[in-house]
């Protein structure tokens, strides 16, 4: 599950096991919104992440805290679509939030300001890369969004620098078909690709 995805104008939603998540994709620039991402579990919308500065994390708004209302109104009953629906809007408008806290017996009311949200993505954009070389050595050359990389091939595993981080992934599968996965910039990656070919879209990595 991406962690990083916050709240914005689109709509994503994913399931896994028996907890939704609903955020926006992150584009490289920023968006309208008010910083969180919020994951419906066991029935509950609980908001699980709150961006650091952001417009929520301003107004008070902490990680596990429960919506229960948006702008008075209540949300039992509606999906993480309709409640993210619910929570944006343009630039400069309020947003008002009843949530319950671990720890107060009262429902908690906060306002927030929907504002610009700045993003700067370490990755965001094609994976284009091509492997070469003789077994067991080689190389792959290609591109990691809008930067060229070179990066080492050998078993199963891949290495090399990218924006000055070390990248350690690994590589599975056969002649034919292949996967690369692992840790980039503290989010979980997975490229596929055919015949030693990797071309597939990496949404932002902050």
């Amino acid at each position: 599950m991406n962690r990083y995805l916050i709240l914005g104008f689109a709509v994503f939603v994913y399931f896994i096991l028996h907890t939704a998540s609903w955020a926006a994709p992150s584009t490289q620039g920023g968006y309208v919104g008010v910083g969180i991402t919020i994951e419906q579990i066991n029935g509950k919308i609980v908001i699980t992440e709150v961006r650091q500065d952001g417009p929520a994390e301003k107004a008070g708004i902490l990680r596990n805290d429960e919506i229960i209302l948006i702008d008075s109104q209540m949300i039992a009953g509606l999906n993480i679509d309709q409640v993210g629906s619910r929570i944006r809007g343009p630039e400069g408008t309020e947003v008002a939030f009843g949530l319950a806290r671990a720890g107060h017996d009262d429902l908690l009311e906060l306002k927030v300001v929907r504002a610009w949200i700045e993003i700067q993505c370490f990755i965001e954009g094609w994976v284009d890369l091509q492997a070469y070389g003789t077994n067991p050595y080689y190389r792959l050359d290609g591109w990691l969004g809008r930067d060229r990389v070179y990066l080492d091939l050998y078993g199963n595993r891949v290495s090399g620098w990218y924006k000055g981080e070390r990248l350690d992934l690994n590589i599975y599968g056969d002649r034919y078909t292949q996967e690369i996965s692992g840790w980039i910039h503290n989010q979980y990656v997975r490229w596929r690709g055919q015949n030693g070919w990797f071309h597939t879209y990496q949404n932002c990595i902050e």
